[in-house]
């Protein structure tokens, strides 16, 4: 969504349908992800890097469960209801951006920001998961229609962070990442 730190990203999702849908909800897996020894990179509190989507409609975490008059358009409104302005909002304990864990919420959303351009766009555009490739013509397309934008949001990012450091998520102590725009 726009004004997010997920603008013009690429976020990829496997469902599987089991037999007895649409009474049973489908399974996901989130495929917008690159996992390396120095990061675990988790661009939501309910995306996980190692691909676990939790999500009440999916029965992966407490809340409203799926129901059988529910579809796939309302799977991908719940995930995309995830991707907001301040994404650590999403994480039990984290729900306000409060003056004292204001600093933890503005790392995280400056690492994902980041991420999503060094994996949800390039990534995606050059290595999408196995089974995707189909969507890079799409995607090709949308980044070439976007391209003053993003280029426009990358050279802020230039202007507010010039010289590459580490962040790491207090949060999630696995995920850091060097956050190097120039």
């Amino acid at each position: 969504p726009k004004d997010t730190p997920y603008e013009d990203g690429f976020y990829l999702f496997r469902l599987t349908f089991p037999k007895n849908y649409p009474f049973a909800p489908p399974k996901a897996v989130f495929e917008t992800r690159y996992n390396t020894t120095h990061a675990k990179l988790r661009f939501n509190p309910n995306l996980y890097a190692n691909g676990k989507v939790c999500v009440s409609l999916l029965g992966t975490w407490s809340g409203p469960q799926w129901e059988p008059c529910q579809s796939l358009y309302s799977i991908l409104l719940a995930f995309q209801t995830l991707l907001v302005e301040e994404p650590l909002t999403n994480e039990p304990g984290y729900s306000k951006v409060t003056p004292s864990q204001a600093k933890k919420h503005q790392t995280y959303t400056a690492m994902v920001a980041f991420e999503n351009y060094r994996v949800a766009i390039l990534r995606m555009l050059d290595h999408p998961p196995e089974g995707f490739e189909a969507f890079i013509p799409i995607m090709q397309q949308w980044t070439h229609q976007r391209a003053a934008a993003i280029e426009a949001r990358l050279a802020k990012a230039v202007e507010a962070a010039p010289e590459a450091k580490t962040l790491e998520c207090a949060v999630y102590s696995a995920f850091r990442t060097v956050v190097d725009y120039p």
